[in-house]
């Protein structure tokens, strides 16, 4: 199946639990790491009991898709090694990085006033 481009059809999309809930499963712009787990969070129990979690995640992997698929973040397909020849996705793992360092040095600064 690696390979192989999965095309969505409507015979498990309209089965999905996240259905009309799209907020959850895509990084909002300029979205803090902090915000994006609690997201996901949220998103991962929507996931929980999807009865098709399973062709979602595929889909994900197989079509290097970004945002949460089927109880999977885009960080954890990347770490799976599903998105590590895509450009898109090395902009995207320096963004979350840079996003990091910054929410840490935040925390930093306001420990110290």
């Amino acid at each position: 199946m690696l390979g192989q481009r999965i095309r969505i059809t409507d015979s498990w999309t309209d089965q999905a639990n996240c259905k009309g809930k799209t907020e959850l499963f895509f990084e909002g712009r300029h979205e803090k790491p902090s915000e994006r787990r609690r997201r996901e969070a949220k998103a991962a129990k929507v996931c929980a009991d999807c009865p098709v979690i399973y062709q979602c995640r595929m889909f994900a992997r197989e079509n290097g898709e970004y945002g949460f698929w089927g109880g999977e973040s885009d960080d954890e397909r990347w770490q799976l090694g599903y998105l590590k020849n895509h450009t898109i996705a090395r902009r995207h793992k320096a963004r979350v990085s840079r996003a990091a360092l910054k929410e840490s040095k935040n925390r930093v600064d306001d420990s110290i006033s």
